[in-house]
């Protein structure tokens, strides 16, 4: 029989063993139980993805703009966008004044 039992912010999967004199649990891995793909994009939280979504329809746009858009500082958009980039979703490609975003895709 298979569980699933929450502790905390955990839950925990088992495989529960039954005959007729005694329990075992043995551990399972976990991750048979997941689904779906785990990948860089899914891991964005609802601002960094509201600026990647700017960047993918306008390459061009400004931090400035973004920050307007988004109605947040341009250093917070900054900090974004060098996540982003650190994340391997985004570089930059040309001067800060001339050049544009490219989304790398995978």
């Amino acid at each position: 029989m298979i569980f699933a039992r929450e502790i905390g912010h955990f839950l925990i999967f088992g495989v529960l063993l039954v005959d007729e004199n005694s329990f075992e649990l043995r551990k399972t891995n976990v991750t048979a139980f997941v689904t779906a793909d785990i990948t860089p994009f899914s891991l964005l939280n609802k601002i960094e993805q509201e600026v990647f979504d700017l960047i993918e329809n306008n390459p061009k746009i400004t931090r400035k703009e973004i920050a307007i858009k988004i109605n947040k500082t341009i250093r917070t958009v900054q900090r974004i966008t060098d996540k982003l980039v650190d994340k391997k979703m985004l570089i930059r490609v040309g001067s800060n004044q001339y050049g544009y975003w490219e989304v790398i895709k995978k």
